[in-house]
């Protein structure tokens, strides 16, 4: 800048320069997301600025995707994200971020209604009690029915959803379910024999409790798949699929790609030709830290172990050892803390399980136990869980109704059975923790009643009964994994003669029951839960119901008076 002075009687003119310099200004930036429930569509965020300079947006940390500024969520937690503003002429580059948290899902659902009374549940997608308020609410009216009730905690249970079936096909009679992630991308994939057709089909799973279109795959021409599991025979973490069969006397290997994909079956065959190896298992067998493989062959009254080469192949390990009769279910575990996998064989006709104890030197030691309540029980299916003196050894006796649950001794024997009466025909049976209390619970497949029963573990060797909860006709496996983010254990079970897999997730739920109300009948009512700052789960609302006249009463299903 220059100053000038003009001249003036005993001054001459005069000027002077002086400078400075104009910084461009710090944008005044804002940006902030609300809370979020997993399960949301995905969403777009936005910053606002007095800066015209371009915007973008990053992940910082935490469950979630960002493309553009369309947020993706991918679990629970918390999330940050940073707004990153470029510079102008006029302003400064800068850079703001905020956080916020993913909740659980939950379900909120007028399960019972009458013109005077009402139940609504609200089901937790996790281990914890959903807690906060429950409004119910007469829509039609604008006005509550009742007022707002705050949810006790105490009176919270383990439950499932009920199921969400997928159909495998007209005639395909779908008789086994297994889980595991076959594509690498931490999501829990399924795979299920489809009996009739002599296939397996590859559902993706979507990492909330849904699968994708299902791929098939033919194993063989007459094969008639059983039994299949997902399990790392290669030992580098990626799937490969071993397949029992109920018509053949050969077992298939399919190494996996981990793509969600499979190299053409390699087959080997089990016993004479009278032979049906139902049954499969794995285990190191040998100690050489590569998975083996065990087969019940039914027809035969034996097992055959295979050892495997670390590349998913598979040489026979001796002639097969003889078992009781028919043996239905064969399963691994350490019995007796040596380091070598050990076999228990549920024998359908005898009413026994047979164990054999690997003697670290290519044969084993067979030892049998009654189950049930002895010859006529029926064992039919076979879980081990633990180790040591942890060890547990769970049997469905399909023709006794129940199942026994044996703990280890830890040197390869077992103590006194425990007997919990379940569903008819329990066909399957399978170890998790379903409420997350440390203590191993289990999930039975009743074949006969089409239901599935959840078992509770009580640390004492006590079993509640939660259940039956309804499924599709005769389910004939119940495979376990977190379907969702949640972290608790999720249930598919194979409904054969429905055609159609079904999924139940397991959560936690609170029942609140309402008595003298006035109704209108024909009226629309919902009831929404909002949870308070404890709570590890998003709002949810139900259903809108319509109130029942006097004599009617609601069907949760349609939401309907019937």
């Amino acid at each position: 800048m220059l100053a000038s002075q003009a001249a003036s009687g005993d001054y001459k003119a005069a000027t002077a320069q002086a400078s400075f310099t104009v910084y461009p200004a710090t944008p005044t930036l804002s940006f902030s997301v609300p809370d979020q429930t997993y399960g949301a569509a995905p969403f777009t965020v936005s910053a606002t600025s007095n800066s015209p300079g371009a915007i973008t947006y990053s992940i910082v940390s935490g469950p979630a995707t960002i493309s553009g500024n369309t947020v993706t969520l991918t679990g629970l937690g918390r999330v940050t994200l940073q707004a990153s503003q470029a510079a102008t002429n006029n302003f400064t580059a800068a850079a703001i971020q905020t956080s916020f948290t993913v909740f659980s899902q939950s379900l909120t659902t007028i399960t019972a209604l009458t013109s005077t009374t009402a139940t609504i549940d609200v089901f937790g997608f996790g281990f914890t009690p959903p807690s906060g308020q429950l409004a119910f609410t007469d829509v039609t009216a604008d006005r509550p029915v009742a007022a707002p009730v705050t949810l006790d905690t105490s009176t919270a249970t383990t439950t499932l959803t009920p199921q969400t079936t997928t159909s495998t096909g007209a005639d395909t009679l779908p008789v086994w379910t297994t889980l595991g992630d076959i594509n690498g991308d931490g999501k829990q994939d399924l795979v299920t024999s489809l009996y009739l057709t002599d296939s397996i089909s590859v559902q993706l799973g979507n990492g909330d409790g849904t699968f994708q279109t299902a791929t098939t795959i033919l194993i063989a021409a007459g094969f008639g798949p059983a039994e299949c599991h997902l399990v790392s025979l290669r030992g580098n973490g990626t799937q490969d699929l071993i397949v029992g069969s109920f018509n053949t006397n050969q077992i298939a290997v399919l190494v996996g790609k981990d793509d969600g994909t499979f190299e053409p079956p390699v087959f080997y065959t089990v016993g004479t030709s009278t032979n049906t190896p139902t049954s499969l298992t794995t285990g190191d067998f040998n100690n050489d830290g590569h998975l083996d493989v065990a087969v019940a062959n039914t027809f035969n009254d034996t097992i055959s172990v295979f050892l495997g080469d670390g590349s998913g192949g598979l040489t026979p390990l001796g002639a097969p050892l003889s078992t009781g009769r028919t043996p239905q279910a064969i399963r691994s575990g350490d019995f007796d803390g040596d380091g070598y996998s050990d076999l228990a064989v549920a024998n359908y006709n005898d009413g026994t399980v047979t164990t054999f104890l690997n003697n670290r030197n290519g044969t084993f030691t067979a030892n049998t136990l009654s189950v049930g309540s002895g010859a006529g029980s029926g064992p039919q299916a076979l879980a081990v869980n633990g180790s040591g003196t942890s060890l547990l050894l769970a049997v469905a006796n399909y023709k006794d109704n129940t199942v026994s649950v044996l703990t280890s001794k830890g040197d390869g024997t077992f103590g006194a059975q425990k007997i919990i009466g379940v569903g008819k025909g329990p066909d399957d049976v399978n170890f998790a923790d379903f409420n997350g209390d440390g203590i191993a619970d289990l999930v039975v497949a009743n074949y006969t009643d089409d239901t599935a029963d959840l078992l509770l573990g009580g640390g004492s060797g006590n079993y509640a009964l939660v259940g039956p909860f309804a499924v599709g006709d005769s389910p004939y496996s119940a495979a376990v994994g977190s379907l969702n983010v949640d972290g608790t254990p999720d249930i598919v079970v194979s409904n054969c003669f429905s055609n159609n897999t079904g999924v139940l997730l397991d959560g936690t739920q609170i029942s609140v029951p309402y008595s003298g109300l006035s109704l209108i009948p024909g009226h629309t009512l919902r009831a929404t839960y909002t949870p308070d700052s404890a709570s590890k789960y998003g709002s949810s609302t139900s259903p809108d119901a319509i109130a029942p006249s006097t004599a009617g009463s609601f069907n949760h299903i349609t939401g309907r008076v019937r």
